[in-house]
């Protein structure tokens, strides 16, 4: 099973790569997904190395709860902040988290929330 999420994740990775737009200063990926939490932190980790100038945002219904996972390359971190962005997102889906600069995660309460988290994260 472990083998097979891994397989998944990559191909997530490869197709997540080219579907960044350019939205004013800075490439922005905002996905929904079914992956668990350690593949998707592994995405956005791998995402935010490789895609310069670049917010990640997924939104994952992994067991039924809702998550959602910020990602900030380190050269926007000064200007985004993941931890800011999360909170924001957060509390569509009735919930709470946190992080760093570069990095947040947040789970709740509200499935239904996440297409409106989705919505809002468009617009980062």
């Amino acid at each position: 099973m472990e083998a097979f999420k891994k397989e998944k994740a990559k191909g997530e990775i490869d197709n997540w790569k080219g579907a960044y737009e350019q939205k004013g200063d800075k490439l922005l990926l905002v996905k929904k997904t079914s992956l668990d939490a350690g593949s998707v932190k592994d995405i956005v980790f791998q995402l935010k190395r490789e895609i310069p100038t670049s917010i990640t945002v997924i939104l994952s219904d992994a067991d039924n709860k809702p998550m959602i996972t910020v990602g900030v390359s380190d050269d926007l971190a000064g200007i985004y902040q993941a931890g800011a962005l999360i909170k924001e997102l957060a509390r569509e889906i009735q919930g709470g988290g946190g992080g760093n600069p570069g990095f947040a995660t947040a789970g709740g309460k509200n499935l239904d929330g996440l297409e409106n988290a989705y919505q809002k994260a468009l617009n980062i």
